[in-house]
Parts: structure tokens; sequence; C-alpha cells
């Protein structure tokens, strides 16, 4: 293991076609841990979504925004309604929560069976020779993981994101169109009296964006054109590294250390106890009203109209800020815990009653990605409800959890489950994953019956390294 010093070719341009070799230079070498920050802007250990059901739904979000619509206008053939009988202004509450966090974490390949799958270098006797992936590491992979630390936006950060108010950073991309916060304030300005009846909601907003670190190519100039050598073993030739090459060798192993490494992996939050800012922070502002707004428009003998409209000057709603944040290394605000309820002999239940009528009748239960765990019935309204059941894990997931349902009983006449596979092991990471048993019996055609699944948690989806085990049964009583 060591830190090697990879060739690049160089055309002579005199139409000879045989090219020269040279070793990096120092600012070649500096230049090429830069450029892992295009590399892992390609495809992010750790990416961030916006809406969707793809992997956890940051905890603490809850970007809330307050603002001020006017009241519903009137019209009087005969006088103007009082400020009494006029509709008075309201707030409005939208909460946001859209951002999502997917974690990609395959192990890594280090198998390198042929001894030619990295880079070449020179020895010190003159020989040309590939790396192993130990060397391989070492230089390409182990001194870009510093520059993704910290906030901003430089070259060597890319696939890192952050909050803006910009639609067009500099520097960055969005992940979406679609704003993950909005502060919408009044616009007082735009409502009079000659527009009465002015649309009740009038508002300048300031939009919040997810963006990702994500240069143009141009930027890494000279890098492209320097890439380091491999020997071609299918046609023996020493070949050069394409963008494309370079980024599908690398970008593996940038994602398995920035999701894995101690020191170094990515994990984002919402005014977490650990990380620091990353981009800008989110504000409610609205106006504070003076009076009451009342308005009048006279249009005709027969046509008198009122509205009130918002008022006041904005500012900001105290205590309403909150920070997206990056983080690196272990999340040490809050430990991870993975528990479950109900064991063998008691089980946590679920208990129904069928609705007289409605067959088939499905009760069960439902394990969302976020940690929560709630009932289903389906003949209730709502149809999941969470109250009563400790999650299944006491803050945002992060990494991969699986889930097995395994039958404890039997189905009996009338029985069947529905929505997973017995004994099955699948993740918990992109969809939420629902069991139940469904019964064609009619109501009153039949008397109490249950039925039990055993549940497992596990961070590995071959039965090792078991986090919980918990029992889950549904009571219900046909009527009979």
């Amino acid at each position: 293991m060591a830190v090697r010093r990879p060739i690049y070719l160089t055309d002579p341009f005199d139409g000879s076609g045989i090219y020269n070799i040279f070793e990096f230079t120092d600012a070649y070498m500096t230049d090429i841990v830069e450029f892992a920050g295009y590399v892992h802007a390609q495809l992010p250990g750790v990416q961030m979504v916006v809406g969707g059901t793809s992997g956890t739904q940051l905890a603490n979000q809850g970007f809330t925004d307050t603002y001020y619509i006017a009241g519903t206008s009137t019209t009087r053939v005969d006088r103007y309604a009082t400020e009494a009988e006029t509709p008075n202004i309201s707030m409005v509450t939208d909460t946001y929560s859209l951002l999502r966090e997917v974690r990609y974490s395959s192990p890594l390949d280090l198998s390198d069976t042929n001894n030619l799958k990295f880079p070449l270098y020179i020895t010190a006797t003159g020989n040309l020779q590939a790396m192993t992936v130990y060397d391989f590491i070492d230089t390409f992979v182990t001194p870009a993981l510093p520059g993704f630390t910290g906030g901003g936006s430089a070259l060597s950060k890319g696939g890192t994101y952050f909050l803006t108010t910009s639609n067009a950073p500099a520097n960055a991309t969005l992940v979406s169109a679609t704003p993950v916060a909005v502060n919408s304030v009044a616009n007082v300005a735009a409502y009079s009296s000659a527009g009465i009846p002015e649309a009740t909601e009038q508002t300048i907003d300031t939009n919040y964006y997810l963006a990702k670190v994500d240069y143009d190519i141009t930027s890494y100039d000279p890098m492209e054109a320097v890439l380091p050598v491999y020997f071609d073993a299918g046609t023996e030739t020493i070949r050069q590294h394409t963008l494309t090459s370079w980024t599908n060798l690398l970008g593996p192993f940038l994602q398995y250390y920035l999701t894995n490494d101690p020191t170094y992996q990515i994990s984002y939050n919402v005014d977490g106890p650990d990380g620091i800012a990353a981009g800008s922070q989110f504000v409610d502002e609205r106006v504070v009203p003076t009076g009451t707004g009342y308005t009048t428009r006279y249009v005709n003998a027969d046509d008198y109209r009122t509205q009130e409209f918002p008022t006041g000057t904005a500012t900001t709603v105290s205590g309403s800020g909150k920070q997206f944040k990056i983080h690196f290394g272990p999340v040490t605000g809050v430990t991870e815990t993975v528990s479950l309820e109900g064991t063998s002999t008691s089980p946590e239940n679920n208990a129904g009653l069928p609705l007289a009528g409605t067959p088939p009748t499905a009760f069960g239960f439902r394990f969302s990605t976020d940690g929560t765990i709630e009932d289903f019935a389906s003949n209730r309204t709502p149809q999941y409800v969470s109250t009563g059941h400790v999650p299944w894990v006491n803050t945002t997931p992060t990494g991969t959890w699986y889930v097995r349902i395994t039958d404890v009983s039997t189905p009996t006449a009338g029985q069947s489950t529905a929505g997973y596979s017995s004994g099955s092991w699948v993740d918990l990471n992109t969809i939420a994953r629902s069991f139940s048993v469904n019964d064609s019996r009619a109501f009153g055609s039949y008397g109490y019956a249950e039925f039990t699944w055993k549940v497992d948690i596990s961070r590995n989806n071959d039965g090792t390294n078991i986090a919980a085990t918990g029992y889950y049964r549904v009571r219900y009583e046909g009527g009979a």
C-alpha cells in the first residue's frame, strides 16, 4: 500500500502517432484529487431528493410558513357592509417536509484477478506496473475525502447539497424545480379599493431550493486531458481513461467511503445537534396587521363593495429559523436504536370489529421508512393509525435496514394473508412494508378470530445481525 504517481500520455502532434509517457506532476496530483468532486457529483454516495417515497424523510423539517390573506369581498345594492359584516383577514399556515435522504452503500469490489484494473505507474526499476487496489485507495480516494468536508461549493465538494434561494445557483444544479420550502408574505401593495373584489391570496414569495454542488467539466481543465492511463488486456494497449471510465472506476470507492468511513461519512439533518450550516437558513416572515384593513369601493348606486385587506410591515417570526446541515462522521447527538414490541406469549395487538355487510375485511400493520408503525383496518377511516405503537427506530433511520415478516399463525377458513412474502427479507429504506390478514367470511357467520406475525429487523438481509424481534397480532370479532 502506497501513494503512487500515475502516468499520462501526451500527443507530440507531429503525426508520428507515438505518444510520450509522463508522470503526474505535483500540480496534477493536486488536480486529480480535486477532480474527485466531479466524479462524486455524478452519483453522490448520500443523495438528497425532493418529495417522492425513496430514501428516508429528514426529521425535524416542518418548514412552517405563515401569512395573511384578505377576507372575502361583499357586495350590496343598498349600502356598504359594515366592518363587522365584512369577513376578516385570516392567517394561512403551510408546512413543508419534502427533504429525503437516499444512501448508496454497496460493498467494495477489492478483487483484481489480473492485476490490471487500476492505473499504471513507473516502478523504481523503470517498468510500468498497475497499482493494486490499496495503492489506488491511498492515491486517489483517501487524499480526496477531506476535500468534501465543511460547507461551501468548492470544486472538491461535488455531490454535496445545500439550500439556496436562487433558482440558478453558482457552481451547482437544482435537484428539483419544486421548492423544499416557501416563505410567503402578504403583498399589501397589491390590494386596492379599485380592485375589489381582490383575490384573497396575494403574496411575495421567497422559494428555498435544494441544490447539488456540480461544476461543469470545463472548470476542471486541464484534468480531462491528463487522466491516468491503464493497460487494456483485451487489445494489449495502453489507454488513457475517459471521463466515463474514470468515473466508473473511482465513483464506487467515493460512494463507499462517504457513506461508511468513520470520519468522512456524510449525513444531512435539519436543526440537528451535529453538522454545519449548508446554505440559506429558512425563516418565516409575515406582516403584523395594523388595523382591520377594512376598505370600501363605490361602483354605482346599486353596487357597494367592501373587503378587508392584510396590512402592516413584514417582520421575521420569532423562532421560525430552520437550518439545513451537512455532517461528516458518526452522528453523536442521537444514538440510533431499533426496538420492537410484543413477545411470542404477549404480542402487540391491533384489535378491531368488522363492519356488517362489508366482507372481505382486512386487519394488519404497516412499518414506514421514517420509523413509524401503524395499525391497519380496511373498513376504518383513516385506515392507518399510529397511535399506541412505539416506532421501530428512535430517530431518522440511516443506512439500510431490512425487515422480515414471518407467519406465526396458520390461516383458518376464510383467512388469507396479503402484502408480503412470509420469511423474506426486504429493505425498509425505499418503501413502507405492510402485512395483513383478509377475512372473506360474512359478518355474523363467525366469532373471535386472530392472526400473529413475527417481525425481525436487521442491518443485513441474510438473517445475521438482527437488531430487534417483535410479535404483532390482529384480533377481531366476527359478530357471531
